[in-house]
Formats: structure tokens, C-alpha cells, sequence
């Protein structure tokens, strides 16, 4: 008993023993005791029917179990179940000759049999009495995972709790003394992440202190274009650097034997989520995927998510199908969705599952379905019913783009594809805040757009709150997009080809409206000066290099002489490698939202002698790499910028007094500026979350904060390399 008590508070899991309270002998207070608990674990052994205590506990467990379906876990010590349920055994001798009333004693006869028939352990299955206790642990956490929601997801994990607390069974049993890769498999949009998330909270909560268990999520590892060899170092250098909590670490600093050897006194939990390849999973480990016991401590344990099997066959994981819902399952969480007020306004259950017929039991679908169905009357969901069996498309695209279809307002839609196609994966408020540069609504359409499951608001520990879109739904925005044959009508673009094409070549009318452009696929663009001219309905240039690639990149994209035109429509910049010493001359985005430029030889973003526009829309300025800038822009009517990042500028001297007058500024962060000399004496933001001064050496005084107003977590690091 002492060695299950205290293998169960390793897990962080609160445990009574019965014996706690035997020396009052207050039952009463015993059985009170035992309603408030989640789950009980009832030991029979030789002589546990000699108790009346021991079979007073037994019969309040067996009432609430059939009364409440509380949960209970038997353990049968050096006995088998007819010992302790059988007519003619052990217990009922026992029982028979107690001195109490026949009716109690039958009672506990009948109370045997419903605790003793539950799935338990048994010593005659399991020999070794510390692998049993490791069993009974393991039963005692799968049941309490399967019982609560997790952090992220509350209700809406219908279904999937005992998906992920089959998952946790596999991964808290057999074998601690090596390391083990379970794999999650299934189609997109299934709830392959949602399960690995909650598995990994899970553990993390319960995790014992004393192992030293270091934990990392890697999100989206396919997504993230890992195949591209800078970019897969840009994963392996976040994954163990997070692991040997040290800074930057490349593929060589971890070849060194000294960081291999404290590898593999690491016990780890690590997810790598949406993996395509094998190959991926392959750089990802080291080239040890195969035999990752050379890589990581035992008792270490990974779990990958994919579509595709042969990643999981690779490295020979234990593979774990994620399904679809059963009918049930659908049911309850397309009601969840669909009647998300309480009281359904259709109450037509042949409708409901005509529509979940659409779906397969894939959970996406099901929440955006019935998003699109919620608050509607019984002649639209026929309607909409009919308009699902019209094609032949295929089918999970189809129930998507068709409940796409039902977001009547226009700016609803077009809200929508901006963040699938720019924005998934930013921060929430300041995702809002740029989308209020183009729609003042903008906050409560996103509210909307969350509830209808297009969008999902996701909290992460280190970023804070952010808006996520769903692969298969970003799949679909690019789709709805890419219908427009014109190149030059189409409204947002991605393609490489298409880019260069519609900024070097393209003679009629551009009504483009964004532009993304990953620069590391581009070999070579020459802009001409006047390239983005006439361009009035752009809002959103985003030329970027993935987190990675870095300096190293050769330029890619050059300007033929001095580019001299931007769209002062602009709501969002991002130009990683921006090819000139300043921005073009009579550019004044009065809209701008964000300001995002690096590895670029800007000496000034706006020259001393040309007009600056006041600026006053912008949250984001960040300033990275920029080796010749010399001075920031100025930021006194900017009232509502939030972020102001200025890392690696080591022409900077200063950062302005202006900034102190920021009143809802929440990030400051300066980072390897050295030859900055001075920063405000004092930021007045109440909102101030984080203020990072690191690796400047010629800074000698911190600004000051009213101490009344400053909120936690508020970093001051490493200012000349010491800690403030």
C-alpha cells in the first residue's frame, strides 16, 4: 500500500488511504470522504473480509458507482474474483460469520459482486509487485485523463476524452526503462492534435518533479516547410535548445559529446506535430529516429502526428488510428455547435443526421457545420441540406466550402481569408487591431468567426493568446482564391510564380490585395523602381524568409535603382531583406498596422528630409538585423502601438524619449544593440508585460517603471551581460 500511495503522489495525484482515519474510527466521516473522490481503488486481499470497516467502504463505493458511475479500479492481491464474489468462497464463508444482521451482510455479498466485476488487476496476471503498482497507476491517471477536459478545449473534446486516455494508457505503461515513439494517425481535421495537446498537458501537469522531465510541442512541423534544409535547422536548433535549456543551439554545437552525453540523461516528452515525411522526422532526431534510445534518457517518450503512415512504419512507432466519431459522439458535438444557447430552435433529429451523414465523424466538420447551422430555422437547414447533396465533390471540402458559403456578409468572408491565408498563428489582439484598420467590426466578426469554427483561439504559454486556423481550412481559402483565372483580379497570392509574374510582367489592371511571399523559394527577382505602382488595393506585402534562414540567405529580391513607390493603402509591412537604405519617398500608409523589416541595409526608415506620416493606426514595429540603421521612426503619435522589437541594429545609438509616452505599449524588447548608449528613463504604459534589454553593453541605466502599476511578468535581462 505505501508503495502505490507514494508512486501515485509522484503523479501529482491527491490520494486518501483509508487508514488515515481508522484511529477516531469515524466511519461516517470515512464514507463522506469517499463520495468526494474521482476514483477509488479497492485492494482485496486474504483478509479483507474480516473487516466491517473494509465492507462498509466497499458498499457506499458500489452505491455511488451504480448511483453516480464513479469510478472504481479492483486489485485482486493473491486472490481471483470468485474468492471475493463467489457463492460458495472465501469472502461469503467469511462474511456469514459476522456477527450483524442478515440484511447488512447480504448487502455487502451484493456490493462485492458490483465493485469485484469492474476491469481491474490481478497478481495472477501480473507477478511482479512493482510492475503491478506501476499498472495501477497508470489505470488510476488513464481514468482520471479520461474523465476531466483538457485547459485548451473544455467541452469541445466530445469524444476524444477516451481517445486520450487510451493514448496516455500507452504511453505511462510498459517499459520506463526505454524510450518509446507512439505515433497518432488518422485524416485531417480528425483531432490527431487535439489528442497529442491533451495527452501532453496531461503529463506535463502530472509529471514528477524528481525525474527532471524537460517537455516541448512542436507545432505544424510539415506546415513550417521543414523540408527546406535552413528551415529544419531552425526546428532542431528550438527543439534542443528548449531541451538543454541553452541558446541557439545548431546541428554542430549538438555533434559535440559533451551535449550528447547530457542528451541522453534527458528524459523527455515531445511532440512533433503534423509531420509529412519521413525525412522530416528523421533531421528532427538527429538521424536517430530509428533508435532513438541513443538519443534521449529511458523512460522518454515522443509522439508525432501525421497523415501519413509510412512516417509512423519509418521509425517503427507504436501506431495509434484516431478515427473518426461514432454517431453519438458526432451528435453531441454537432448539437454543441449547432445549439450552442441551450434550447434547439430545430428540434428534428432526421435532420441533424442527414447533416451529420456530410461528415463522417470528422470533428472539423462537425463544428463548422454546425456553427453555420446555429440559431437557424427548420426551412434553412433543408435548404441547406439539399445544397450538401448536390456534388460529388469531396465530401469534407465540400461540407466546409458550402458552410463558407453561408457567411452572407462579405466582410465576414473576407475577414476570413485574410487570416487563413496571412495571419493564422499571430496574436490574437494584435491580429484584431490590424483587421480594424480595414473594418471597424473587425473585433466582433472574429467572435463570430470563432464561434462558427472557422477560427480557434488557442492559449500558449510563451506567445500568450492566438488565432489558429485549421490546415483544411486554409487549404480551402486558398482554393476559393485561386477560382479567379485572372491573375491580375485575383485578390490574395502565395504562388512564387505568380508573384514575380504579376510584379515584373503584368501589364493590365492588379487588384491584388495581399501578397505573401516566402522568399526562399524565389531563386531571383529583379523589382524595377516603380513596381508596385497603381497597385492602390494592396493591404497586406509580406515578402519573408521562415524562421532559419536568416542572414545567410543570399538576396533574392533586388530593386533596379531606388524603388519609389508603395501603396499608401498598406495596413501590414513585412519586408525580410528590403533592398533599399530607406522606404520610398511620398509613402504615407496613414493605415498602417505593422511595420516589420530585417536583414535589410535601411539606414532610416523614412529620410530626414521627406514627410513621415504620423503613424497613429500602428501596434507593430520591429526592426531586426538592420546593420545600418541608425535612427528608428518617430513614434510620438503612435498612441496605439503595442510591440516595439529592435534586435541586432548595431549602428543604433539611442531609443528615443518618445517612447515613454506609449501608454498601451506591452512589449519593449532590445536585444544585441551594441552600440546603443541610452533608453528612455521611464515607459509610463500601465499594459507593459514585457521589457527585455539583453546584450547591450554600452546601456548603463534601466528605465523605470511605477512599480504600483507594473504586472507580472515582466523580464529584465542581461543588460551589460549582467542581470538588472
Amino acid at each position: 500500500m505505501s508503495h502505490l500511495e507514494k508512486h501515485l503522489s509522484k503523479m501529482n495525484i491527491k490520494t486518501f488511504v483509508d487508514t488515515q482515519l481508522k484511529v477516531t474510527q469515524d466511519i461516517d466521516k470515512l464514507l463522506s470522504i469517499l463520495r468526494g473522490t474521482a476514483v477509488s481503488v479497492v485492494i482485496f486481499s486474504k483478509n479483507f473480509a474480516n473487516s466491517s470497516w473494509c465492507l462498509e467502504e466497499v458498499a457506499t463505493i458500489a452505491e455511488i458507482t451504480q448511483k453516480f458511475g464513479h469510478k472504481t479500479l479492483p486489485v485482486f492481491f493473491r486472490v481471483d474474483w470468485t474468492t471475493v464474489a463467489g457463492d460458495d468462497d472465501q469472502y461469503a464463508k467469511t462474511i456469514a460469520g459476522l456477527s450483524f444482521a442478515q440484511q447488512r451482510k447480504d448487502e455487502w455479498r451484493k456490493a462485492l459482486t458490483v465493485v469485484a466485476s469492474k476491469t481491474g488487476r490481478t497478481t495472477q496476471e501480473i507477478r511482479n509487485e512493482a510492475k503491478l503498482v506501476d499498472e495501477v497507476v497508470a489505470g488510476v491517471l488513464t481514468t482520471l485523463v479520461a474523465m476531466s477536459p483538457t485547459r485548451q478545449f473544455n467541452n469541445y473534446l466530445v469524444g476524444m476524452n477516451s481517445r486520450v486516455a487510451e493514448v496516455v494508457q500507452r504511453l505511462v505503461m510498459k517499459e520506463m526503462d526505454t524510450v518509446r515513439i507512439v505515433g497518432l494517425c488518422g485524416m485531417g481535421g480528425v483531432g490527431k492534435t487535439t489528442v497529442a495537446q491533451a495527452c501532453y498537458d496531461n503529463l506535463r501537469d502530472s509529471a514528477d518533479e524528481k525525474a527532471n522531465t524537460k517537455f516541448h510541442f512542436v507545432n505544424r512541423v510539415g506546415q513550417n516547410g521543414v523540408n527546406d534544409q535552413d528551415r529544419v535547422e531552425g526546428l532542431v536548433r528550438e527543439l534542443y535548445s528548449k531541451l538543454l535549456s541553452e541558446d541557439s543551439l545548431s546541428r554542430e554545437d549538438l555533434n559535440i559529446e559533451h551535449r550528447r552525453g547530457r542528451l541522453l540523461k534527458t528524459r523527455v516528452l515531445v511532440v512533433l506535430d503534423d509531420v509529412h515525411t519521413p525525412s522530416q522526422l528523421d533531421e528532427l532526431l538527429l538521424q536517430d529516429a530509428s533508435d532513438p534510445r541513443k538519443l534521449f534518457a529511458p523512460g522518454s517518450r515522443i509522439i508525432v502526428t501525421t497523415r501519413n503512415r509510412k512516417v509512423l512504419e519509418h521509425v517503427k512507432a507504436e501506431i495509434h488510428s484516431v478515427g473518426p466519431l461514432d454517431v453519438n459522439e458526432s451528435l453531441q458535438l454537432f448539437k454543441l455547435h449547432a445549439f450552442s444557447l441551450g434550447s434547439p430552435v430545430v428540434d428534428d433529429d432526421d435532420l441533424s443526421h442527414k447533416v451529420l451523414s456530410y461528415c463522417n465523424g470528422n470533428p472539423l466538420a462537425l463544428r463548422v457545420l454546425g456553427g453555420a447551422l446555429s440559431y437557424k430555422d427548420s426551412k434553412y437547414w433543408e435548404s441547406f441540406v439539399l445544397k450538401l447533396g448536390k456534388t460529388q465533390e469531396a465530401e469534407i471540402h465540400h461540407v466546409l466550402r458550402t458552410s463558407y458559403e453561408e457567411l452572407r456578409d462579405v466582410k465576414d468572408r473576407r475577414l476570413f481569408l485574410d487570416i487563413a491565408c496571412f495571419f493564422s498563428g499571430h496574436w490574437r489582439s494584435l491580429l484584431v487591431k490590424y483587421m480594424e484598420t480595414v473594418d471597424e467590426s473587425a473585433y466582433s466578426r472574429v467572435e463570430d468567426l470563432i464561434g462558427k469554427s472557422f477560427l480557434a483561439s488557442v492559449f500558449d504559454q510563451s506567445e500568450g493568446e492566438i488565432l489558429v486556423v485549421h490546415d483544411l481550412l486554409k487549404e480551402m481559402a486558398w482554393n476559393i482564391v485561386n477560382e479567379e483565372e485572372d491573375l491580375g483580379r485575383r485578390s490574395r497570392l502565395n504562388d512564387p510564380a505568380d508573384i514575380h509574374n504579376l510584379l515584373t510582367n503584368w501589364k493590365g489592371h492588379r487588384a491584388t490585395e495581399g501578397i505573401r511571399l516566402n522568399i526562399s523559394k524565389v531563386k531571383m527577382m529583379s523589382l524595377k523602381a516603380n513596381a508596385f505602382e497603381g497597385m492602390n488595393s494592396l493591404r497586406w506585402l509580406n515578402f519573408f524568409l521562415p524562421k532559419g534562414f536568416g542572414s545567410r540567405h543570399r538576396k533574392t529580391i533586388v530593386s533596379e535603382g531606388i524603388l519609389n513607390s508603395l501603396p499608401n493603402e498598406l495596413r501590414g509591412l513585412r519586408w525580410d531583406q528590403f533592398p533599399s537604405a530607406s522606404l520610398p519617398g511620398g509613402f504615407s500608409p496613414d493605415e498602417l498596422a505593422y511595420l516589420v523589416i530585417s536583414h535589410s541595409p535601411i539606414v532610416t526608415c523614412w529620410e530626414q528630409n521627406q514627410w513621415q506620416p504620423k503613424l497613429e493606426k500602428l501596434s507593430m514595429l520591429s526592426l531586426t538585423s538592420c546593420e545600418n540603421l541608425t535612427v528608428i521612426p518617430d513614434l510620438r503619435n503612435s498612441a496605439n502601438l503595442e510591440h516595439l522589437v529592435l534586435e541586432k541594429c548595431k549602428s543604433l545609438v539611442e531609443v528615443p524619449d518618445s517612447i515613454q509616452y506609449l501608454v498601451k505599449l506591452v512589449r519593449l524588447e532590445v536585444r544585441d544593440c551594441e552600440n546603443i548608449e541610452r533608453v528612455p528613463d521611464r515607459l509610463n504604459s500601465k499594459l507593459l508585460k514585457h521589457l527585455i534589454l539583453a546584450n547591450c553593453p554600452k546601456v548603463t541605466d534601466t528605465p523605470k517603471h511605477n512599480t504600483k502599476l507594473r504586472p507580472s511578468g515582466i523580464a529584465v535581462r542581461e543588460c551589460s551581460n549582467r542581470q538588472v
